[in-house]
């Protein structure tokens, strides 16, 4: 049988190659990182406002929001419809012509948002993606990376805001071990949980030692607004 093996691999094999596959972790330099700390019911408010802050930027760009299921994807596109922002979500219950449809009235700017799940997102290449915000975080750390790297595509800059919850603190440390650094923070709005914050930096993992990203997270990986705020 081995002699079989051999024999087969001379035959067919010619000057073959090795490639190994490794999963990204790693996120692009040019996206702006921040993690807001907060109480699940201030989400909505919260990302009403990034949504704004985006609208009256001089240079509109487009914006992907996250969610972690296909109901919410829908409840949150039909609220920020109703708030003035025109949203469609995309998920895996939307057929394959849906969802084409959904993505050339984004990339055309006539509906800016698009409120997707990961499924969906998958092979989303819009280069005038300038704000992607996890509404949800995602349970699989690998997402972060894939979502966030829809935006500062080509070249371009782009910023990442992800809300977390008192529920998803344990998402949010698994995320910052696999991609190897600390999220700043980002305390500038209404609803900011220093609590939550602070729990998140003292978090350990399951063996009683503290990851490097909470290190980061306690010291050298707050922001400037956390130093001062740390000093008074």
């Amino acid at each position: 049988m081995h002699q079989t093996l051999l024999s087969w691999r001379k035959r067919f094999w010619k000057d073959p190659a090795r490639v190994s596959i490794t999963p990204e972790t790693t996120t692009a330099e040019k996206i702006e990182q921040r993690i807001c700390f907060l109480n699940r019911e201030y989400k909505r408010p919260l990302l009403e406002q990034l949504l704004r802050e985006q609208s009256e930027a001089k240079e509109q760009k487009l914006t992907i929001v996250f969610s972690r299921t296909k109901h919410g994807a829908n409840k949150l596109a039909k609220s920020l419809n109703a708030a003035g922002y025109p949203s469609e979500a995309i998920h895996g219950d939307k057929s394959q012509s849906q969802r084409e449809k959904a993505l050339e009235r984004f990339k055309k700017g006539l509906t800016p948002i698009l409120v997707a799940t990961d499924v969906a997102a998958r092979g989303v290449d819009v280069k005038e993606v300038g704000l992607v915000v996890n509404f949800d975080l995602p349970n699989e750390p690998e997402s972060y990376v894939h979502r966030i790297g829809r935006t500062a595509r080509a070249g371009a800059d782009g910023r990442a805001v992800s809300f977390c919850s008192e529920e998803e603190l344990e998402f949010l440390r698994e995320i910052e071990k696999t991609i190897r650094m600390a999220i700043p923070k980002w305390e500038g709005h209404n609803w900011h949980n220093e609590s939550l914050a602070e729990r998140h930096a003292r978090g350990k993992l399951a063996n009683g030692g503290r990851s490097s990203a909470a290190k980061q997270a306690a010291g050298g990986g707050r922001s400037g607004q956390g130093r001062r705020r740390g000093r008074r």
